[in-house]
């Protein structure tokens, strides 16, 4: 009996990030991972000393970097790949996020730097510092989530390397229906006849959390929010949410298998100050839940780009006032147009913001680069003044 060939993958890709906690970032390297399919992932190097999403992986090898002291993170990576290969760690490609310039020319492989920050709208302090110290880079190739994160690399270079954008996906698994809206409902103690407010992700300044929270004052008693996430907020929003009794809800939040808390849910709201490319956004749209958003720059973007300028969610301004929010949720949970927009937005969503389309997107760009560096070592270039 003739066997038969199948396609196994060839080019080897190492992945830099600077954790593996849960966030947007992270979940985005995992599902990279987890979808592979024309590259393998030759292993992860982390900072983080509880990588909480490895067990996510596939077996992809994930090496924690041990900083010594006064060393700074960009050091303690940079020795750690290098330790790693000269343990026999193998690859054709280097892709990071999260750090500043680091120098991998004597590994004669090509570096490509993410970035998943927005440099269009200021969050606040910490995170727009955050954003400049990480925007310079040494990197040979440049991607962005959004056209917004274009802008916090660095204006060198923007000037001096093309950014490519990539857009984001999700994993349509996350958002699929296990037990049900009424299961959920009953452990989270809510009766149907509530209209649930769906927050999901970091409690951090920013991020909105708290605006959500404050919304609750204007909107009618039978509105309650579910805030479903983790982070240094946590104390100060469940002190806050005591001016509102019975009508905020902290569920213990989970990593995985969100689609019935979705199912649960009536809308979702997205009020950060700033945002690249939300995970929860295309989640939402997965699920097919209304969204009410923040007119961060992306969402625009997305509209224009994929729905033709039609919404894809109900906006507010960006940050919103509470009450400016109140009345988009209301908005969002009462118009008949939120059939449509919901609608639309499934359609879309799964056809571009699969797990398989980012991956495709993002694996067609690995062979363009490394294509590009093969030719570049084979014929030379003349760099233009």
């Amino acid at each position: 009996m003739q066997s038969v060939q199948f396609y196994e993958p060839t080019l080897r890709v190492l992945a830099l990030t600077p954790g593996l906690a849960p966030g947007g970032a992270e979940q985005h390297l995992t599902t990279l991972v987890r979808h592979a399919s024309r590259v393998k992932y030759a292993g992860i190097i982390t900072l983080d000393g509880a990588p909480r999403l490895s067990s996510q992986l596939g077996g992809v090898p994930v090496c924690q970097a041990k900083r010594e002291e006064d060393e700074s993170h960009d050091n303690a990576i940079v020795r750690a790949v290098h330790e790693q290969v000269a343990r026999g760690l193998r690859f054709d490609l280097i892709m990071y996020w999260g750090f500043g310039p680091m120098n991998f020319d004597a590994l004669k492989v090509p570096v490509v730097h993410v970035t998943h920050a927005s440099g269009m709208e200021k969050a606040n302090e910490w995170t727009w510092k955050w954003t400049q110290d990480r925007g310079e880079s040494l990197a040979h190739y440049h991607v962005a989530v959004s056209e917004s994160a274009v802008l916090s690399f660095s204006e060198r270079v923007r000037k001096s390397s093309k950014i490519h954008v990539i857009h984001n996906g999700a994993d349509t698994e996350r958002t699929c229906v296990c037990f049900g809206r009424d299961h959920q409902r009953n452990l989270w103690g809510i009766p149907n006849d509530k209209k649930v407010v769906l927050y999901v992700g970091r409690l951090f300044e920013g991020k909105g959390a708290d605006l959500l929270v404050k919304a609750m004052r204007y909107l009618p008693q039978d509105y309650v929010a579910v805030i479903y996430g983790w982070g240094d907020q946590a104390r100060d929003l469940r002190v806050m949410a005591e001016e509102t009794p019975g009508r905020v809800f902290f569920p213990l939040p989970q990593l995985q298998a969100l689609g019935d808390v979705y199912a649960a849910s009536d809308v979702v709201a997205i009020p950060s100050s700033s945002e690249a490319f939300p995970l929860v956004m295309i989640e939402a749209f997965h699920a097919g839940v209304p969204l009410v958003c923040s007119e961060f720059n992306t969402l625009k973007e997305v509209e224009t780009v994929y729905f033709g300028g039609e919404p894809a969610a109900w906006h507010t301004d960006c940050p919103p006032k509470p009450e400016h929010l109140a009345k988009s949720i209301q908005l969002a949970t009462t118009s008949d147009a939120s059939v449509e927009i919901v609608r639309r937005a499934a359609v879309i969503s799964r056809r571009h913001f699969s797990a398989s389309a980012m991956v495709g997107r993002w694996e067609s760009f690995y062979y363009q680069c490394c294509q590009e560096w093969l030719d570049i070592s084979r014929n030379g270039a003349i760099e233009t003044i």
